[in-house]
């Protein structure tokens, strides 16, 4: 019930996502729901901050032609391992 309700309350997120932050958020909507719901709810709400934050990053590195590699430097196959024997 409180998602439905959630999804269809216009009321923006604050910019800190702290859990006072969303407590404060939950005396300006109408929403009954517990305590476990709103930590979860912030949670969320961090994580998905988290991963816009990232998703705009690379768009900016893109346009800048500066895109970095998939999975980051230390990820790409290979980047830790020499090709042929060691010196």
């Amino acid at each position: 019930q409180a998602n439905g309700r959630l999804q269809q309350d216009r009321t923006p997120l604050p910019t800190q996502l702290g859990m006072d932050d969303v407590l404060q958020l939950t005396v300006r909507v109408p929403v009954a729901a517990s305590a476990r719901y709103w930590r979860e709810f912030q949670q969320v709400a961090v994580l998905a901050s988290m991963s816009r934050g990232q998703a705009a990053a690379r768009a900016a590195a893109r346009a800048a032609g500066k895109a970095p590699p998939p999975n980051g430097p230390s990820q790409r196959r290979g980047a830790n391992h020499r090709k042929g024997p060691k010196p």
